[in-house]
């Protein structure tokens, strides 16, 4: 019999919402306690997962490509704070027990 995933519901949307404001899957993966191999490992098994992925990808790659740490313009700051927000959103999510990770 194979071992349980570590990759719970929960936490693959939490790992979606971390990919989603610009972390990487290694370093999204390490954070919440998966290998990076498990991530990848669960995309190659479930299509609609992996669909998913690529989503948050892409827009993580996008915020990670249009937000440098002070921008000048005014539509960079707007994305920036949004990509914190995001980040402190993904931080602050309750588990399913009720307790924030």
């Amino acid at each position: 019999m194979a071992r349980p995933t570590k990759l719970t519901p929960h936490r693959r949307e939490r790992l979606l919402c971390r990919l989603r404001a610009g972390e990487s899957i290694a370093a999204a993966s390490k954070r919440l306690g998966v290998s990076r191999q498990a991530v990848h490992r669960l995309a190659r098994q479930d299509p609609a997962f992996a669909d998913q992925l690529d989503a948050a990808r892409q827009v993580g790659g996008c915020l990670r490509g249009v937000a440098p740490r002070r921008p000048p313009d005014p539509t960079l700051e707007l994305l920036d704070r949004a990509q914190r927000r995001l980040m402190a959103y993904c931080n602050e999510t309750p588990t399913p027990d009720g307790q924030t990770t």
